[in-house]
C-alpha cells in the first residue's frame, strides 16, 4: 500500500465530537470536525481542506450500523448540478479504519467511488 498521508484524531467534549488533523504527503493539509447532534440522534461532519474556497464538505445523518459509520452528503455546484455521496467509515479492526467515499450526479441512479483509503494506527 501507498503511503498517502497522516492524521491526529482527538475525541473531545466527553466523546461527543471528534477533531481530525489530515497532512498528506504532497502538502495538503484539512481540518475535519465530527460531531453528535442529540437532537437528531445522528452524527455530522464537517471537512475544510487547504484547496481553497470551495474545500470543504459537510456530511450528515451519521449512524453506526453493520460495522460502519455511515454519513450521506447532498450538495449543489454553480451551475445547478446536485451530487449526492455516501460517506464511510468501516471499522475493520482496532487499529484499521477503512474510509470509503462514493459519489452519484444522476439522483443516485449510479455511484463511482471519489477515494478509498485505509487508516492504520501508528504503534
Amino acid at each position: 500500500k501507498l503511503l498517502t498521508g497522516h492524521s491526529h484524531v482527538e475525541v473531545m467534549a466527553g466523546g461527543c465530537a471528534i477533531l481530525e488533523n489530515y497532512t498528506s504527503t504532497q502538502l495538503y493539509s484539512g481540518k475535519s470536525f465530527n460531531y453528535y447532534d442529540p437532537a437528531k440522534g445522528k452524527w455530522e461532519q464537517d471537512w475544510v481542506g487547504a484547496g481553497g474556497p470551495g474545500d470543504r464538505s459537510r456530511y450528515y445523518n451519521g449512524e453506526y450500523r453493520e460495522g460502519a459509520m455511515r454519513f450521506t452528503s447532498e450538495t449543489t455546484d454553480a451551475k445547478g448540478v446536485k451530487t449526492l455521496g455516501n460517506f464511510i467509515f468501516y471499522n475493520i479492526d482496532k487499529d484499521t479504519v477503512r474510509q470509503y467515499l462514493e459519489l452519484s450526479t444522476d439522483g443516485g441512479k449510479t455511484y463511482k467511488v471519489s477515494y478509498d483509503l485505509t487508516y492504520i494506527r501508528k504503534k
